[in-house]
């Protein structure tokens, strides 16, 4: 008899039971092979409230159809979520593979099925889903194509590297690159620890792909469809990118090349600004970019952002 094929499926939960409830609807409705046992893992980020702790134990109470477990992150931050979720799967040496989604998210159910065809199609250790937006209501005129909502879409197959933990997978062999842990801490609060994480493994020989057919939805609500909601994403993203870039630098040239490439970017959004002025869409665009350039250069000068001091999202 052929060795079934184990995954667990981890889940980071802050405050979102909504959000949590939604995920785990579309994760009881994946089809999968035969061959594939899943293992339901979240991991609540809430210490003190742990209303994702009730959530999933009302939802297995009325049945799931997946064995599903909760896990306590050892502090409150985005990388203990997800190191408690590195954990709770890779310290059973019976786990194949590991993918993960986040409690604002909800997948199509083909979703992991098509993260492990591409798996075993490139042997990558590491492979990420496509994540489009899933708008509340009708998208504005102004939201569509922005990069602070719609991620972008790399080929189908190989690729040097993803950068997101929004729907992706990883195989047993990610604990070849980890000797020195998992998703660094300290991001906990400012975001950017999947950047951070995937680039010190690509310096250690990881390899990644991309699916291109492996779609899940990135909820935006109310509260996260406004001029200044995007304002402060672009910025944090700013923010987070530059910090993932110079915490592993060794080399003092890596500094002056960012601070061309935030000269650059506050050129181009001026340039931006000024042709576009007449264009309520490309004055978004323009102020975005500004922003972006604006959290990195407030990283090179040692300021933090704490984006995820506090969470948007039901």
């Amino acid at each position: 008899m052929k060795k079934p094929l184990k995954i667990v499926l981890g889940v980071p939960t802050y405050k979102r039971p909504v959000g949590l409830r939604r995920v785990l609807a579309s994760i009881a409705r994946l089809e999968l092979d035969q061959e594939t046992e899943l293992r339901v893992v979240v991991a609540e980020n809430d210490l003190d409230g742990r209303q994702g702790v009730a959530t999933v134990e009302e939802i297995r109470a009325g049945g799931f159809p997946f064995p599903i477990e909760t896990v306590l992150s050892t502090a409150r931050g985005i990388s203990q979520a997800r190191n408690a979720l590195m954990n709770a799967a890779f310290s059973d040496p019976e786990t194949d593979m590991l993918a993960m989604v986040d409690d604002d998210q909800w997948m199509e159910p083909i979703w992991l099925e098509r993260l492990v065809a591409m798996q075993r199609q490139t042997e990558a250790t590491v492979v990420g889903g496509y994540t489009l937006p899933d708008f509340e209501g009708q998208a504005l005129t102004w939201e569509l194509k922005l990069p602070v909502y719609w991620r972008k879409k790399r080929r189908h197959g190989k690729v040097p590297m993803i950068e997101g933990t929004c729907g992706v997978l990883f195989t047993r062999k990610i604990l070849d690159y980890c000797a020195d842990g998992y998703f660094d801490e300290k991001f906990s609060l400012i975001g950017g620890e999947d950047k951070e994480f995937f680039t010190r493994i690509l310096h250690r020989g990881c390899t990644f792909a991309f699916a291109d057919d492996a779609i899940a939805y990135e909820v935006f609500e109310a509260d996260r469809r406004s001029l200044a909601w995007a304002k402060r994403r672009a910025y944090r993203i700013g923010a987070s990118d530059m910090r993932a870039s110079l915490v592993r630098s060794r080399n003092p040239l890596d500094k002056i090349e960012q601070i061309a490439k935030i000269f650059a970017g506050f050129l181009r959004g001026g340039w931006r600004y000024v042709t576009g002025y007449f264009s309520p869409e490309q004055r978004m665009r323009a102020q975005l970019l500004l922003l972006r350039s604006a959290g990195k250069l407030s990283t090179l000068f040692g300021l933090r952002y704490e984006s995820y001091r506090n969470t948007s999202g039901k």
